[in-house]
């Protein structure tokens, strides 16, 4: 069954590769993942940007390095960062947290699996989260900057990337107490996707739980505290 599965993901990484890798506006060096395929001109430039979707595939060519070790699969973990970066003007932030979160969680992973490191990054990344915490104003760390909307998607991989990186464990746990204090539905135990203004934003989405899932399993696994595994059975049976 095992094999099974590594074909497919196998099979499903050279699709991509073949159908979607392409350098960065012709750069040397570089690599992204054209949005769409077949693609039209403005694909194929990178004419429009996907933070978050280049950042999940990042995270798909660590997984596939840690199936199948390859040295020219590292090559390639390097050019999609330096494409990213690029292609973000330069910088490894943007205006939305949740975008920010699952590129931090892609780096982090891409150096302690691979040994493609990017310590400044996370750094950035990570001082990013923690200035964003605002529980005066009712987060939680806010969707995006300069705005009152504190939701799950932001919070959730935010919250499980600081839980592993350099120490940032009490945040984290503060981060997942205020989820479990403001966004737990009490008659389904399920999580709601935000607040808004002091409006609880009452929409209960897969991702939701699902961030929430990996936040407190995080938590449950690096710490003793019995709050967050009782929180993933809770969890796990709502969802069931």
């Amino acid at each position: 069954m095992d094999q099974m599965w590594a074909n497919r993901a196998a099979s499903a990484e050279a699709a991509i590769s073949a159908r979607h890798l392409r350098r960065l506006w012709g750069l040397p060096r570089t690599q992204l993942g054209v949005v769409a395929w077949p693609a039209d001109a403005r694909h194929r430039r990178f004419g429009t940007w996907h933070y978050w979707w280049q950042a999940h595939l990042l995270d798909n060519l660590v997984d596939a390095q840690v199936r199948d070790p390859r040295p020219e699969r590292l090559g390639v973990i390097t050019k999609q960062i330096r494409g990213l970066r690029l292609r973000n003007i330069g910088r490894w932030t943007n205006d939305y947290y949740d975008d920010m979160a699952w590129l931090a969680l892609a780096l982090e992973r891409a150096g302690r699996l691979t040994g493609v490191t990017r310590p400044r990054a996370l750094a950035k990344l990570a001082d990013q989260f923690v200035t964003a915490w605002v529980p005066e104003d009712g987060g939680g760390i806010p969707w995006r900057k300069q705005d009152q909307f504190f939701n799950t998607p932001a919070n959730g991989p935010a919250a499980i990337f600081l839980a592993r990186y350099d120490d940032r464990l009490r945040r984290a746990q503060q981060m997942a107490d205020w989820i479990d204090d403001t966004l737990i539905d009490p008659e389904t135990h399920l999580v709601f996707d935000g607040i808004k203004a002091g409006s609880l934003v009452r929409a209960q989405y897969t991702y939701c739980q699902g961030v929430v899932l990996g936040l407190e399993t995080e938590l449950a696994v690096r710490t003793e505290d019995a709050r967050h595994p009782e929180r993933v059975h809770r969890l796990v049976a709502a969802v069931a």
